[in-house]
């Protein structure tokens, strides 16, 4: 049977480990932006398309950072 203290341990591995998943995906996610964002700074590209392009980054990081 687990005591208080183990549970407390295991808890607080688990969110280290998701905390360390969370910063992966959330960097993943912001270097993909950038890539996206950099290839979109063409002068034939409508500046609307770029500010979609980044603000749906920009959201897909705060969903990811508020896991």
């Amino acid at each position: 049977m687990l005591d208080m203290r183990s549970l407390r341990n295991n808890e607080e591995m688990l969110l280290e480990v998701r905390t360390q998943q969370s910063g992966r995906v959330l960097f993943e996610i912001l270097q993909q932006g950038r890539t996206i964002f950099d290839g979109l700074l063409t002068p034939s590209v409508d500046p609307k398309i770029r500010t979609t392009a980044l603000d749906t980054v920009v959201k897909l990081a705060t969903l990811v950072s508020d896991e």
